[in-house]
């Protein structure tokens, strides 16, 4: 599996997955599974286009949301990291950095007081630098830790790009499962215990969209990605 694809499965269907399951629960308890009843057959081909418009929509979402993350974190994670103000990593291993990419990339460095003087100018430098650590750390074999980091932080900003939509459909799944089991004819043990479970699994779901997937808990992974991407620096100049 090339780096794409475990890109594309686990930081875009992943999130879409976890968005879509409680309704795909909710139609398990609708309609019971049998191969042969072509209302469960249904129900499988809208599941599995309800996943493909929530991949597309995660990560759009995503994209779009991650400016304005970027905004109220103060800036991408890496500019942020280089700028000398900004004291998330060791000086002496903040100047090895900067050294390492001033002999890296054609572009001189911001001192302290070019920094302060013009800070704009001084971010789009960061920010040349990111681009060009990302570009040359895209090989999963070379640079599997960086790899591993980007993924976590896509899926976890796909995840918040998908946190609306996935809430709505948890509280939607679980109020059809709730009618299903009031209201529903034909009702057996076990149909009550699939029920049962389901509600219990999409109310798990919908406790963990509404209280984990936050954008403090995307930029844990977006500083971490930033942390091993700056890393990489070590490893300029070397064969």
């Amino acid at each position: 599996m090339n780096i794409l694809d475990s890109y594309v499965i686990r930081a875009r269907l992943w999130p879409a997955l976890l968005a879509a399951l409680p309704a795909a629960l909710a139609l398990v308890v609708l309609f019971p599974l049998d191969w042969k009843d072509w209302q469960t057959v249904g129900g499988i081909a809208v599941f599995f286009g309800l996943m493909a418009v929530l991949e597309h929509l995660g990560r759009e979402r995503g994209f779009r949301l991650q400016p304005q993350l970027f905004l109220i974190w103060d800036g991408a994670p890496t500019t942020r990291f280089l700028r000398h103000r900004d004291s998330t990593l060791n000086p002496l291993t903040k100047k090895r950095y900067l050294e390492a990419l001033a002999a890296a990339v054609p572009m001189e460095m911001p001192t302290a007081d070019a920094e302060v003087s013009d800070p704009q100018s001084a971010d789009a430098r960061y920010e040349s630098c990111g681009q060009f650590l990302r570009a040359r750390t895209r090989k999963k074999d070379d640079f599997p830790l960086v790899i591993a980091k980007n993924v976590e932080y896509g899926f976890r900003r796909n995840c918040l790009g998908l946190r609306t939509p996935a809430i709505w459909l948890g509280a939607g799944s679980m109020a059809v499962v709730t009618l299903k089991s009031v209201l529903g004819t034909a009702i057996t043990p076990s149909s009550v215990a699939i029920a049962f479970v389901a509600g219990m699994f999409s109310c798990l779901l919908l406790v963990w969209w509404t209280k984990t997937v936050q954008p403090d808990w995307v930029r844990s992974s977006a500083d971490a990605y930033a942390e091993a991407l700056l890393a990489t620096c070590d490893q300029l100049g070397k064969p």
